[in-house]
């Protein structure tokens, strides 16, 4: 929701509003997918305990044979749940590290442009193109924990 009106902006600003939401981000997300994640992983370690009877499969996983059970539902949420920070590790750090580069230019009062006039810094990207693909990216971290509430939820009530 915030990119959009992010990309309006010309790059030193842009990337002094990008470093704004990244640091409110880095420090509110993580604990509560962690919250959320152990919720998940509680409701796992419960419902295993329940003797087998009791641990009617809810659907199979077709070709491999896997019955999900509540147990597996919620581990499976609690994983999803976490997801965001490998899937930030692994594939936003590179983006990340660029921005809070020309963001760290600004900072020093070196205009936040490598390449100079263009936009262009080392990447060969301008800001507005790393932003745009930053959102991309947290567009699909943020399915992750949303994808994990859905299998909770399925694990809840049905």
């Amino acid at each position: 929701m915030a990119i959009p009106p992010l990309l309006l902006a010309q790059p030193p600003l842009l990337y002094r509003q990008w470093q704004t939401l990244y640091d409110v981000g880095k420090v509110r997300a993580p604990p509560l997918a962690a919250i959320a994640s152990l919720s998940f992983a509680y409701l796992s370690y419960r419902y295993s305990k329940l003797p087998a009877h009791q641990q009617t499969p809810l659907a199979t996983i077709p070709l491999l044979n896997i019955p999900l059970t509540k147990p597996r539902l919620y581990a499976l949420a609690a994983i999803l749940t976490i997801g965001i920070i490998p899937f930030t590790a692994l594939f936003m750090s590179s983006t990340n590290d660029m921005l809070m580069a020309r963001n760290l230019e600004v900072v020093k009062g070196l205009g936040g442009e490598v390449g100079g006039v263009s936009g262009e810094g080392l990447s060969g990207k301008s800001g507005h193109e790393l932003v745009d693909r930053w959102g991309v990216l947290n567009l699909w971290r943020g399915g992750l924990p949303l994808l994990g509430c859905l299998v909770g939820f399925w694990a809840t009530v049905f």
